[in-house]
Parts: structure tokens; C-alpha cells; sequence
């Protein structure tokens, strides 16, 4: 018994590409039968990957099976009237432009015909130039034709365009309105139950490979500065074709079609055959022949089978027209005829060839629709013996027992066993197989490939769709900046993502925590001073990296990036340029040699940083500058004071580690000045100089 049954979306998890979808089926108000049932569940997007079905029943019903199909519509919808005239004009369109650069192509290779070979002496110079003007006139003749014919090609097609521009001026000025149509295709999922009670809940879980998703954040700063609120956000696109409505969403950035489970380590034993290991494929019953006698019967009328031919006469004697004849008869049994039954084999011997050899090609094996499958023998006994040698018998052979026949060479008779046929690991997807036509003697009761062009269109169009979908500014894929572990971030609220290929921000978590503001300055690459806002993680999770919308107030400050934080670390974001601080950066170069015979040039550089406030309160800044590196021997770089003392600046926060970095730690207060001074020196020997001058500020 089958019950109808509506369903919603619940859920959602997104990962790096694709997404995991939960459905909650809707039980119909009178309650089920307590006989075993069917809840058939329509509506599903067709981009759900049908192997990845899966049913849930809450409750101490049993779940029996679960299996899907895909539901097309039966006929199209009715087209526009000018639609449909604006597709037959654009198909006329294209065949005129095909005819008018046939013509051309014809008109450009026209070129006077001249023999190529050196005339006789005695032919009449007279004849040759005559046939020359024939063929000249014969040339355009030709040119005049294709000429004519290009102009009316080019009228035709200049009145095609203009009708075409009419009838895109007349669909412009409609309402727009809905493609039709683009919902026609979907998917049924079918839940079998046993008997019993009514389950508590039934739920379906699929999976869709049209979504992903990038991080996006938002911090907003109080008017006084020391508190921030962090959102954690999600940029999400999909176009899977159903709307994702009040559905509780989670986002991870691990790969979906990993496989996690740990491989099963086999045993190795000397002197013992190894079982193989199991598959999916089971072959199909014995006797499954006889099943459709009763519907052969009563479906075709029987057909008479052909006596044999008689045997054809030797090589030597036979005629040249028969032994062609029984070739072409050889290439036809070897062709399409090899997938016909044994009547339709003996059919194809015509006065040629004697029916018991072509009867003898007959195969118990059903044939592979596609190189997928792996066979044990290309050819089969009999089809060698025919065509193997290369020469034609002197006489037919003697029809093979029907088991004789079946077997391989070296099975029941002496040898080996025949190994059984077995399809390759693309026919174990059992969800994309279905049961041949009854008509076809050759598939009948047997599965075969059921690819589904149609709804494979779909999920073509919306990974397309994911794929050209605009990245926003500073957004980083987690699928490359993941790095070696991935999380799982679950949205505190509902969220809604439309079907499109449009990102959408929804939000995800937010938390407050301390905010610490200070200003950096780095003169020797920049005069300008920014300002950071610094505070820690305030989540239980990494961040990866992404755009930030920096809030002061209820205003918009700028959007700038952050980068990749671990579970406890620090969060530091530019607030952008501090007008009200300045730093004047000047340095003085002086160079002197020492030494007579081995001279060394000496070049000092005094450098010094003049910093002013012009703020109301009390600040923290900190200066970051350089000295030069040397990679050479013969060159070496000393520092030779720093006011107050420097640190070391390895820069590894920001991702690019430098040598030579240093660094001051100031706080100035309101309205202050401070003086900041360092000094360094490079030695090289006289006779030579550093690229690009020796000076290096």
C-alpha cells in the first residue's frame, strides 16, 4: 500500500563542496496502516545523489528498504509564441550563416586548373592556350554563380536579423515572467515499512553537490573602543533548486566525498588460495530464460528456424563472389549480429555460410552496454575457431553439445574453470540500474545502465552555476585554506538560502570579548600610521580567513581581511589610517675608506624617527624598521646603536617572516613627542660596491 506524504527541509551542512540534506516527512493525519506500507515522498531537487539516500524511522517500526527515482515530466509545457518564433528564426539564422560560409569557402578555393606537367614538344601551342581560356571562362562562370548566390544569402540573412531585433524589441517590452519549466524535474523517494505502530518520525537524508560556502566576519567596536562583538558569518551559494527555508544550517570545511574509515589490513598465507575479496555483484539466477517463455509466446508469433545450408565446398574450388560472400556474412556475425539470439543468427546464413557455425557464436553471457565490464575471453570458442585462423574450413564442423559449447576452453573438459563475468566497480552503483525491456531477449531480466540524461543535465547546470559564482573581496575557499584539520561551525539560529548562484551571508555565532586598540607605523615602507584593533578569540573553534565589515558605533568603517586564527589566539584587524599621529623618518649617510693596500669602505647610516601625537588621550604605538642583510662574505653589516634599544622583528604574525627586523614599543601621551634613533654600518672591500649604490635606507 502506498501513502503519499509531504516533506521539509530541517537541516542543512555545508561542507568545502556539496552539502548533506535532512528532510522530516510529514505523516498524514489518520495515521498509517499497520500492515507493511510504501510512503512515497515527491518533490526532492533532482541533483540529490541517489546513492547517497538515506531513511531514518523514529519509532518500533521496521525500515524495510528505501529507493528513489526520477519523475520527468511527461511532456514539455507549452512554449511562448515568441519563444518559440524566436528559436525557429535563430535555427534559420544558422543554417543561412553555414550555406553563406560554405559559399565563401567554395568562392576562395576557385583557382584556374593548369596541368602540373611539362607539355610535349610536339603539342600545338595553339590547343594549350585555348584550353587554358575554357578553363579560365569555366572559373567565371563558377565566380559569377557563387557570387549570386552569396547575395542572396546575405539579403536572406539581413532580413533574418532585422526580424530578430523585432522580435527581441516585442519580448523585452513583456512582463518578465517565470521560466517555465524549471522545476518540472524532481525526485521520488520511496520508504518501505513493515508492520507495526506509527513511527514517531521518518526522516530522509541526501546529498547535493551544487553548494558551498566561504567565511565572512563582522566586528563592531564601541564608541569607546575597549569592547568588540564578533560575528562569525558564511558567505553560502547554492543551486540545487530548492530553497533552503527556516532550516537549522552547519558549515564545514572538510571534503565530502572523503573517505575516513580505516583500510582493513588482509592476511597473507603461504600455500593457501586467498578467498576474493566480496563485491556488490551477484550473477543472475539459473533458468532465467525460461522465465519469459510464457511471454514469448503470447507476445510474438513463433518463427520457423531455417534448415541448415548445405556445407559450401572447399577453399580451393570455391569461387572467388562466394568466399567475398561468406567474408561479408563473417563481418556481419561479428558485428551487430553477435548480440542476437540464436534464430536471428541463423537467419543472417544465406545459401553462404551453414547455419551450425553461425549458431555456434552463440554467448551465454549478457553482452556489456559499455567498456565498463571485464570479460574473461574476447571472443568465444566457436568465433575462434571461424575467424582465428585466417583461412576457411574444408568442411563445417560438428554441432557442439549445448554444454560443450557453454564452456571455456580447459573448464568441465580438462583445465581451468571458467571465471564468471563480473561487471566493473561503475555497475555497482545499484540506484543507477533498472531492469531491461522485455522485447529485448538480450537484457530482459537483467539490469543495465540507466544514466538519466535529463536529470544528469541538472546537476551539470549547477555545478556550473557554484563554480562561476562571484567570490566576494578578500574571501578565502576553505577548501585551499583549511589547512591540516577541519571544523564544523553550527549556526546558533534558522537561516534561509535561496536556490541561485549568488552568495548569501547568513550568520553563524557571535561573541564579545576585550578589545585592545594601538597604532603601528612602518615609515621606512610607509609614513602613514594605522590603527589595529587586537582582541582574542572569543569562540571555541578556529577562524579561517576572510573579509571583515569593521563596525564603530553603528557606522561602517572599512572592510579589510583577516587572517587564520587558532582556537585561543589573537584576532587583529586594520582600522585604518591614524591622521592625528605622524612619523618623520630622515637619514644621513656617510662613507669613508680605510686601509692602503687592502682598503675596506666603511658606510654608515644614521637613521632617526620623530613621532607626534596629536590625540586627546594616552596611546600605544609601535614602529617597525629594518637594517640590510648581507648574503656576501666579503660584506658585513654591524649596528652600531639603537635608542632606546630595539627588539627583534621576525614578523612571523603577519604570515612573511624578514631579517634584520626591529622594533619599538612607545606610549605616548596626549599631545607627546619621542625621538627614536638607530644606527648601522656596511663594510665591503673598496675596490667594489653594491648593487644599486651603496647606500641602503
Amino acid at each position: 500500500m502506498a501513502v503519499a506524504c509531504a516533506s521539509a527541509i530541517t537541516s542543512v551542512e555545508v561542507y568545502a563542496r556539496g552539502a548533506v540534506v535532512t528532510r522530516r516527512v510529514e505523516l498524514p493525519a489518520g495515521g498509517l496502516p499497520s500492515e507493511p506500507c510504501e510512503l512515497v515522498v515527491g518533490g526532492l531537487t533532482p541533483q540529490a545523489e541517489p546513492a547517497s539516500l538515506r531513511a531514518e524511522v523514529a519509532g518500533g517500526r521496521p525500515l524495510v528498504g528505501v529507493r528513489s527515482r526520477a519523475v520527468l515530466p511527461v511532456a514539455p509545457p507549452p512554449a511562448d509564441d515568441l519563444q518559440e518564433q524566436r528559436r525557429t528564426l535563430s535555427q534559420r539564422i544558422g543554417r543561412v550563416t553555414r550555406e553563406r560560409d560554405r559559399l565563401h569557402a567554395r568562392l576562395r578555393g576557385l583557382e584556374p586548373v593548369v596541368p602540373a606537367r611539362r607539355p610535349r614538344r610536339s603539342a600545338d601551342p595553339a590547343v594549350r592556350a585555348a584550353e587554358m581560356l575554357a578553363a579560365a571562362r569555366l572559373v567565371r562562370e563558377l565566380e559569377e554563380q557563387l557570387d549570386a548566390a552569396l547575395t542572396e544569402r546575405d539579403a536572406e540573412l539581413e532580413g533574418l536579423l532585422e526580424e530578430q531585433a523585432r522580435l527581441d524589441a516585442a519580448l523585452a517590452r513583456r512582463d518578465p515572467e517565470p521560466e517555465a519549466g524549471a522545476a518540472s524535474a524532481t525526485r521520488e523517494v520511496v520508504v518501505r515499512l513493515g508492520p507495526g505502530a506509527d513511527p514517531e518520525g521518518v526522516t530522509i537524508r541526501y546529498v547535493v553537490a551544487a553548494a558551498r560556502w566561504w567565511p565572512a566576519y563582522a566586528a563592531r567596536i564601541d564608541e569607546g573602543g575597549a569592547e568588540a562583538e564578533l560575528s562569525l558569518d558564511a558567505l553560502v551559494v547554492q543551486a540545487t533548486g530548492e530553497p533552503w527555508t527556516g532550516v537549522q544550517l552547519a558549515l564545514s570545511t572538510a571534503e565530502l566525498t572523503t573517505d575516513a574509515r580505516l583500510p582493513q589490513l588482509p592476511s597473507l598465507r603461504f600455500g593457501r588460495r586467498q578467498p576474493p575479496p566480496r563485491t556488490g555483484y551477484r550473477p543472475p539466477p539459473e533458468g532465467l530464460d525460461q522465465l519469459f517463455a510464457g511471454y514469448d509466446g503470447a507476445a510474438s508469433p513463433p518463427r520457423t528456424r531455417r534448415a541448415p545450408a548445405a556445407p559450401p565446398p572447399p577453399l580451393q574450388a570455391q569461387p572467388k563472389a562466394e568466399w567475398a560472400r561468406s567474408e561479408a556474412i563473417a563481418d556481419r556475425v561479428t558485428g551487430a549480429a553477435f548480440d542476437e539470439d540464436e534464430a536471428e543468427l541463423a537467419a543472417l546464413a544465406d545459401d553462404g555460410a551453414p547455419a551450425a557455425e553461425i549458431a555456434d557464436l552463440e554467448v551465454d553471457a549478457f553482452a556489456p552496454p559499455e567498456p565498463a565490464l571485464r570479460m574473461q575471453s574476447a571472443m568465444p570458442r566457436g568465433r575462434r575457431a571461424l575467424f582465428g585462423s585466417g583461412a576457411a574450413p574444408s568442411r563445417p564442423p560438428a554441432p557442439a553439445p549445448e554444454k560443450q559449447r557453454r564452456a571455456s576452453p580447459g573448464g568441465p573438459d580438462g583445465g581451468a574453470p571458467e571465471l564468471p563475468l563480473e561487471p566493473g566497480d561503475a555497475w555497482l552503483d545499484f540506484d543507477s540500474l533498472v531492469l531491461g525491456p522485455n522485447d529485448d531477449r538480450r537484457r530482459r531480466g537483467r539490469l543495465v545502465r540507466d544514466p538519466g540524461p535529463e536529470v544528469a543535465s541538472y546537476r551539470a547546470a549547477g555545478l556550473r552555476a557554484i563554480d562561476a559564482a562571484p567570490a566576494p573581496r578578500f574571501a578565502r575557499d576553505p577548501h585551499q585554506a583549511r589547512g591540516r584539520f577541519d571544523h564544523r561551525f553550527a549556526a546558533e539560529g534558522l537561516a534561509d538560502v535561496a536556490s541561485g548562484d549568488v552568495p548569501q551571508r547568513v550568520g553563524v555565532c557571535r561573541a564579545k570579548a576585550p578589545c585592545r586598540q594601538r597604532l603601528v607605523a612602518v615609515p621606512v615602507e610607509d609614513e602613514a600610521v594605522y590603527r589595529e584593533a587586537e582582541l582574542d578569540n572569543p569562540f571555541e573553534a578556529p577562524l579561517l580567513g576572510g573579509p571583515v565589515d569593521v563596525f564603530v558605533g553603528a557606522s561602517l568603517l572599512t572592510t579589510t581581511s583577516l587572517g587564520k586564527v587558532g582556537r585561543g589566539g589573537g584576532v587583529r584587524f586594520g582600522l585604518g589610517v591614524e591622521e592625528r599621529v605622524r612619523v618623520a623618518r630622515n637619514v644621513r649617510v656617510e662613507e669613508s675608506t680605510s686601509g692602503f693596500l687592502s682598503g675596506v669602505t666603511h658606510v654608515e647610516h644614521r637613521v632617526s624617527l620623530d613621532v607626534r601625537s596629536s590625540l586627546p588621550g594616552e596611546v600605544e604605538l609601535r614602529v617597525v624598521d629594518r637594517v640590510p642583510v648581507s648574503g656576501d662574505e666579503e660584506l658585513t653589516v654591524e649596528v652600531l646603536e639603537s635608542s632606546p634599544a630595539a627588539e627583534p622583528y621576525p614578523q612571523t604574525e603577519r604570515g612573511t617572516r624578514v631579517e634584520g627586523g626591529l622594533a619599538w614599543s612607545l606610549t605616548l601621551p596626549p599631545g607627546g613627542e619621542r625621538a627614536l634613533s638607530f644606527a648601522y654600518r656596511i663594510d665591503l672591500p673598496a675596490k667594489r660596491e653594491v648593487v644599486g649604490g651603496n647606500r641602503r635606507d
